[in-house]
């Protein structure tokens, strides 16, 4: 029981961390390449939700495999490659308006 109250902590708290790491990195990488304050200028919100969901899959994956003692390579890779997948998507789909 308390094993699985530590599995679920500890994939809130990834799940959470991998949507504010992504709003942060959006932002970022938008005011870097340059999309700065157009009147179409897009904006977290704007972007289509199966793309936050796609970020909460992937966070919750990558919470999932640093779960156990050991760490569990495929599904963390997996993880961080739709992670950063949805995170060029959006970063080009800002760019693209």
């Amino acid at each position: 029981m308390l094993e699985s109250l530590h599995l679920a902590g500890f994939v809130a708290a990834t799940i959470c961390g991998g949507v504010f790491l992504d709003w942060a990195l959006f932002g970022q990488l938008k005011m870097t390449l340059g999309a700065f304050g157009d009147r179409d200028e897009v904006r977290y919100r704007d972007l289509p939700y199966w793309r936050l969901s796609l970020i909460i899959i992937a966070s919750a994956t990558v919470g999932i495999s640093r779960a156990p003692r050991d760490l569990l390579i495929l599904p963390f890779w997996v993880g961080v490659v739709l992670f950063i997948a949805a995170n060029i998507y959006g970063v080009s789909l800002a760019l693209r308006r």
